[in-house]
């Protein structure tokens, strides 16, 4: 008779989570090291990427008096200023920064810190969806966190602070599992996962709400209105913070964005991105945002389920279990290809939305992420068909191999994280010669063309002044804010209405026809004018101040 297992020694254990995260920290050591996660590294000395914005945008909000509402803050798009949502520094994590952190650590670069902290949670999500489906088999855990971890969308994501937290939609399908498992929802792990997805990241936001959707749906008992205005909890408790944190939104936004049809995932894309059969294929430009490679591990575990007659049942019975969850994977997964559908380079079809869809591909235009649901539930389901296939004793050399062969095959994705992270420092400003040309008692600075009205890319001119207005504490009159439109026509009077002795007025060099062209904007003839790298900076004579 075999002696009793031990509970701490069980994978769904307490112990089976300690074990998780310290896999997963390894992982993060091994592949950040410790001066990426203090934010120092030289994947952070740049003045003109999209992390500028974060970093800038975080110390800007960070630094500015408390307002109403919470993630208010003016010191960009001054005065009338805008919401920490809409420079992408994940709100809930910039807000709690300001709450808890003292002052004195401005500025300072808090994302590397989650950056591991999205893959501790990420293996932490594989824990709880083995818990929830019973495994009781550390091969099934492990080789499910290793899976996650190396997830070729997720290490592709780098340069997105926001949209690595991948580990919001593992959490919503470990929250699916245990509504299905329990046979009802469980609301407040999901009021807590969504309202804070909406403060991390929309997108991913509109993930997890589909899944819980789903869930709502699975678990329906009876077609009752209490029972959906229980299942529907977590929207009410996400409207009434609104009011606290984000409304009523600034002058400007919400405006329509460009992208949908060009941001997209090729038809081809799971397929395309190994190291060991190196399947190429030419995609659109803007495809690298549908970037969602499987891995040859998963690819095989796909054939594995496809070739045995009683798991393609077990599968098909899934299906039908959880039709609605089905439905929504199908839906996200065919908004991921766009209405410009391509096959390598080939466009085979073109869907005609409706027009009323306008606002929803606007603002979700990058429609080539939408298929992250499908990936991790796809890796999940594989998973478990293939531990019930086996068995316990047999998966173990399974889930071995196919660990291994995943991680061999995506030796080229984890090479390009690796050349990304050690990037050289790049600085397009040269902050000694600004300080020398900028007084030490300017407060505003006026930056010109503002963002979207001009001819030169924001991140050679404005996300450099950008990171040096957030640096020296000044404010700036516009901002590479998301989803805004600012006034293109109003540089004479924001430049007659503002105060001289506190202001600095930038002109990028390339926007205007020398200084003879600027003069008549300044606001008087005595404001002497200096031109510095990429830029005019025009300031009021010292003996005005």
């Amino acid at each position: 008779m075999k002696p009793p297992v031990r509970q701490h020694a069980q994978p769904h254990s307490l112990g089976g989570l300690v074990v998780v995260l310290l896999l997963s920290a390894v992982f993060v050591w091994v592949t950040f090291g410790a001066s990426f996660v203090r934010g120092q590294s030289t994947f952070w000395q740049t003045d003109a990427q999209d992390i500028t914005q974060y970093m800038a945008g975080f110390n800007l909000y960070f630094s500015a008096p408390w307002q109403y509402p919470l993630l208010a803050f003016d010191s960009l798009n001054y005065p009338e200023g805008t919401r920490a949502t809409f420079v992408d520094i994940i709100p809930l994590y910039a807000l709690l920064l300001k709450l808890l952190a003292p002052a004195s650590w401005a500025p300072f670069n808090p994302f590397g810190a989650w950056v591991a902290g999205c893959f501790v949670l990420q293996a932490v999500g594989a824990w709880w969806v083995a818990r929830e489906l019973r495994a009781n088999s550390w091969a099934f855990m492990l080789g499910l966190a290793a899976l996650m971890l190396m997830t070729p969308a997720l290490l592709s994501r780098i340069g997105h602070i926001s949209l690595m937290s991948h580990w919001i939609v593992v959490f919503a399908i470990a929250l699916y599992l245990r509504g299905w498992r329990l046979q009802a929802l469980p609301v407040v792990g999901w009021a807590l996962l969504l309202v804070s997805a909406f403060y991390i990241n929309i997108y991913l936001f509109v993930m997890a709400a589909g899944i819980h959707a789903a869930a709502a749906v699975s678990v329906m008992q009876a077609r009752s209105m209490r029972y959906w205005w229980h299942a529907t909890g977590p929207l009410w408790a996400l409207l009434i913070s609104l009011p606290f944190t984000l409304m009523p939104l600034p002058p400007g936004g919400v405006t329509h964005e460009w992208g949908f049809g060009y941001y997209s995932m090729n038809v081809l894309s799971p397929l395309i991105g190994g190291g060991v059969i190196r399947l190429t294929a030419e995609v659109g430009p803007g495809q690298y945002e549908g970037f969602n490679y499987l891995g040859l591990g998963l690819i095989i575990a796909l054939g594995l389920a496809y070739v045995s007659t009683p798991t393609r049942m077990h599968a098909h019975n899934a299906l039908r279990r959880h039709w609605a969850l089905a439905l929504l994977l199908l839906g996200y997964s065919i908004y991921a290809l766009s209405n410009q559908i391509y096959i390598g380079s080939t466009q085979v079809a073109t869907v005609s939305y409706p027009g009323i869809t306008t606002a929803l591909t606007s603002q979700f235009r990058v429609s080539g992420r939408f298929f992250w649901p499908t990936a991790y539930a796809l890796m999940i389901g594989l998973w478990w068909l293939l531990f019930q296939r086996y068995g316990k004793r047999r998966f173990l050399y399974v889930a071995t191999a196919l660990t291994l062969l995943q991680l061999i095959d995506l030796t080229a994705v984890y090479a390009s994280l690796q050349a990304t992270l050690m990037r050289p420092p790049a600085q397009h400003l040269q902050r000694a010669a600004w300080d020398a040309t900028i007084p030490a008692h300017v407060k505003t600075l006026y930056f010109y063309p503002k963002f979207k009205c001009g001819q030169t890319p924001a991140h050679e001119s404005l996300l450099p002044v950008m990171h040096y207005a957030s640096l020296r504490g000044h404010n700036l009159n516009t901002g590479y804010i998301s989803r805004y439109t600012p006034l293109c026509n109003d540089m004479a009077p924001e430049i007659a209405n503002s105060l001289p002795r506190e202001s600095a007025y930038v002109f990028v060099r390339k926007e205007f026809a020398g200084l003879e062209a600027i003069r008549p904007l300044l606001p008087s003839p005595s404001t002497a004018c200096h031109e510095v790298d990429f830029a005019f900076i025009c300031v009021a004579p010292a003996e005005s101040h």
